[in-house]
């Protein structure tokens, strides 16, 4: 009996340690400052199930000492979660020396399963009102 038991555990972990291993979902957001205050938002993701009903939405706000604002936001229509890229180039123009946040957001059936945000170093904070 003991033997029948060593061999159906045996039997059990092998069949674990050969199952096949799923990636974790990933997403990565980054910010470039491009010229003339352009600030571009990119957001990709993998491995977020393979729904095919997915909205991607990217934003830029700008924060100063005194508060902050919503610049702008872009999004796509539906997409598959399996993996994908979305990207936007917002231009700033506002008189506030500002820092800079980026933000994404993955939505499936109108809510959010996946969010990121990332802001520019403080000592790039700048005005853009004069272009």
């Amino acid at each position: 009996m003991k033997l029948i038991a060593r061999l159906l555990m045996a039997s059990v972990l092998l069949l674990i340690l050969a199952a096949p291993v799923s990636a974790k979902p990933s997403k990565t957001l980054t910010i470039q400052e491009g010229p003339d205050c352009t600030f571009t938002v990119s957001y990709s993701w993998n491995g977020m199930g393979g729904k095919s009903d997915l909205n991607v939405w990217v934003a830029l706000s700008g924060w100063h000492a005194t508060g902050s604002a919503m610049l702008g936001w872009q999004g796509t229509s539906p997409v598959s979660g399996k993996s994908g890229t979305f990207s936007h180039a917002f231009v700033s123009t506002e008189s506030f020396a500002y820092q800079y946040a980026g933000y994404a957001y993955l939505q499936s059936g109108g809510r959010v399963i996946a969010r990121s945000e990332i802001f520019t170093q403080p000592t790039s904070a700048k005005s853009c009102s004069a272009i």
